[in-house]
């Protein structure tokens, strides 16, 4: 009995040393890979090293290194990050940037890489619309500002301008006007889908849009009886007139439009359309094949040495065209 005890005990002493023999090769084995040392590649400004390093966080890598942690530095990845085979650890020298953010600013230390990526490191976080503003490489103050953009779709209610229907009158003399039905503004509902800028509307796009209430057109009449006979302001330039300069101009025609002039006036036959800073308003000129005028109109295609006659039908216009003209401004 106490022999066979022996050998019991024998043989369980034999499988524990197995066994503690057996862990002990793979804890060792499993430390050796750990502080094996490993190749990464060490990137700081325009210098790229080649290191191999038992350090098993980045910080540690620094340390040997003798690149201490410092403020100035930007580190990527993280301090705390584990090494592996293969690694690139990067350096960045920063420099204090204003950030202007969701209505607040800040001076942050950032290096100039990619400057999404670089928010997110502090905190800020950028959706794929969102816009960043930034003067970083320039010699100014530098700053960044990240612009919320966001868009959605609303409805509203718009005016539909009245369109103005002109009919000749022979008893009201030229340039008078009479307004036999007033027009009515109608009115359309759109949905428009709106872009905001750090909440500011800055672009829209109609989608659809439906006439709620029609207009109803203007019906107007306008004047056809001469203020003055058309041979005194068709004759021909006299000496008795007093004139005061001779210009070479290029003219152009118009016709009714439904609306005054800039000086308010409706349009007849023998007011023109100026530049002001050439003709001032209100000069009296004698225009070749035209006849006496008053500058009383601008527009918006009016410039320089340009005039535009007023002409009481779409045809008469038409057939003035486009052509070059002698004026004599008069006293």
């Amino acid at each position: 009995m106490k022999y066979i005890k022996e050998k019991i005990n024998k043989k369980f002493n034999e499988k524990t040393i197995t066994y503690i023999v057996f862990i002990s090769l793979v804890i060792i084995i499993a430390l050796g890979a750990v502080f094996a040392p490993r190749e990464i590649t060490v990137y700081q400004g325009q210098s790229v090293e080649k290191v191999y390093t038992s350090s098993q966080t980045v910080g540690e890598v620094l340390i040997e290194l003798g690149l201490e942690q410092r403020e100035e530095l930007f580190i990527v990845p993280g301090m705390d990050a584990k090494i592996v085979a293969g690694m690139e650890i990067h350096i960045f020298n920063t420099e204090k940037i204003r950030v202007y953010v969701d209505g607040k600013n800040e001076n942050i230390s950032m290096p100039f890489m990619d400057m999404r990526y670089l928010l997110s490191r502090q905190g800020i976080f950028l959706e794929e619309a969102d816009k960043i503003e930034s003067n970083i490489f320039t010699e100014e103050d530098k700053y960044v500002r990240v612009i919320r953009v966001a868009t959605g779709v609303i409805e509203r209610e718009v005016d539909v301008s009245f369109n103005t229907v002109l009919r000749p009158n022979y008893d009201l003399f030229r340039g008078e006007r009479r307004i036999l039905t007033p027009g009515v503004t109608g009115s359309k509902l759109q949905v428009v889908h709106v872009t905001y800028e750090d909440n500011i509307p800055t672009k829209e796009q109609v989608l659809t849009e439906e006439i709620i209430q029609q207009p109803a057109d203007q019906i107007m009449e306008f004047g056809t009886k001469e203020r003055m006979q058309p041979t005194s302001r068709h004759a021909v330039l006299t000496g008795n007139q007093r004139v005061v300069k001779e210009m070479v101009v290029e003219s152009t025609a118009y016709t009714h439009t439904g609306n005054t002039t800039f000086t308010g006036i409706w349009p007849y036959e023998g007011v023109v359309a100026v530049d002001p800073r050439v003709i001032p308003l209100g000069t009296k000129m004698y225009v070749e094949g035209y006849g006496y005028a008053t500058a009383a109109d601008t527009g918006g295609l009016i410039k320089g040495n340009i005039i535009d006659v007023f002409m009481d039908t779409h045809e008469k216009a038409v057939n003035w065209g486009r052509r070059q003209v002698k004026i004599y401004i008069l006293e």
